[in-house]
């Protein structure tokens, strides 16, 4: 059995920021994806203006130089019928649209080249007693690895946080107003046909509200990428539905999308869920072994402002730092559960308020109006907008 220092299972944004920064650190850091090159995940694809600096900052532009990106200037919301409730820019600095395929590659190489330990293509399974096992594609254990400290980067529904009891309690998932409320998020690409025939507006963030949920649309520089949430497990059943009850997005309901989406549906649909994502806690253990969660993993709300991806790097950051700060594992955990509630808890209420309304409004034609309304005063609608699409 191998001993590794600290162990991070899941290689989206988090995980290979985190082990980058553990690694240029000085601390022996491996890093395990089950996706091999190539593939993708459910994502919406964007990435906030802040996201986009603090890459920078942190050293990182080079991914996002090879993510195929394209950029995002303006956030728009749209009624069921494809009318503009609201339209607002997203400030001086523009948000990129990146190909999470490419994106999440070049992020684990450059964790690589810092010098982590990169292994992809295996699924990684915490044991009972503190063992982090590797499994290939079949099922079958291919190594042991014991681990001073395990780190859980591995998305909504967490195999980690549940590992170490942390994720969401029995009650809290099956409460009948909660369940209620819960979704599934979809994302895939389209085809080009369909796309050209949606004309999403170079540079926006398209949203379009729709019965029960709502379907964002970005341009990319490849190919148009949609994500949705939404309450039904047949997601092309929900997305014909759509289609028909809105002029814009009929497309989606031609036979060439049926097709595309039917052919497509193992490789180029991907879901993620059931949304809300939200465990107990940050930090636990593991038959003694001190357990972290990042990312998604660490708690995730819903996709409707696309914060994701930049909520990911900041808990990488917080996390990197706890243990730059503290001497010893318990206070680096103790210091980054504090610091990662202080850093979430308002982001996390604003936004849970802001999908309320949006799900709300999908179904009432009274809070449309009240939207519409509130759009009447750029000033205060654009600084909502901004402190939370763009921050």
């Amino acid at each position: 059995m191998r001993h590794e220092s600290i162990v991070i299972v899941g290689g989206g944004v988090a995980g290979p920021v985190l082990a980058a920064l553990l690694a240029r650190r000085g601390h022996p850091t491996m890093l395990v994806e089950r996706r091999r090159t190539g593939e993708t995940k459910c994502c919406g694809c964007c990435l906030a203006p802040r996201g986009v600096r603090l890459l920078h900052s942190l050293g990182m532009e080079a991914a996002l130089q090879r993510a195929d990106g394209a950029w995002t200037r303006r956030w728009t919301m749209r009624d069921p019928h494809g009318e503009v409730l609201l339209s607002q820019c997203l400030g001086a600095e523009p948000g990129m649209v990146v190909a999470r395929d490419r994106f999440d590659q070049a992020l684990r190489e450059l964790a690589r080249n810092s010098g982590a330990r990169l292994v992809e293509g295996s699924g990684a399974v915490v044991a009972r007693d503190g063992e982090v096992l590797l499994r290939s594609g079949a099922g079958e254990v291919v190594d042991r690895v014991r681990a001073s400290w395990i780190i859980g980067a591995d998305g909504v529904g967490s195999g980690v946080a549940r590992s170490a009891g942390l994720g969401p309690t029995p009650r809290a998932e099956t409460a009948g107003a909660a369940k209620r409320m819960r979704r599934l998020g979809f994302s895939w690409s389209l085809p080009e046909q369909v796309a050209a025939a949606i004309a999403v507006a170079p540079e926006t963030i398209d949203i379009h509200l729709v019965q029960g949920g709502y379907l964002g649309l970005v341009q990319g520089a490849r190919h148009l990428h949609a994500a949705a949430l939404a309450p039904s497990g047949r997601p092309m059943s929900m997305i014909r539905q759509w289609g028909r009850r809105s002029g814009r997005l009929a497309p989606l309901s031609s036979g060439e999308e049926r097709e595309a989406m039917a052919s497509a549906h193992s490789t180029n649909m991907h879901a993620t869920g059931p949304l809300p994502w939200r465990p107990r806690a940050t930090v636990g253990a593991i038959a003694g072994v001190p357990v972290a969660l990042v990312g998604d993993a660490a708690g995730y709300e819903q996709p409707f402002t696309g914060e994701g991806m930049t909520w990911a790097l900041d808990s990488a950051r917080l996390l990197a730092r706890a243990i730059d700060l503290e001497r010893d594992l318990h206070g680096a955990l103790q210091r980054y559960d504090l610091d990662h509630r202080r850093h979430f808890a308002w982001r996390k209420r604003r936004l849970r308020a802001l999908a309320a309304i949006g799900l709300w409004a999908s179904e009432s034609q009274g809070w449309r109006r009240s939207i519409r309304l509130a759009g009447r005063v750029p000033m205060l609608t654009g600084s909502l907008v901004r402190s939370v699409v763009a921050a």
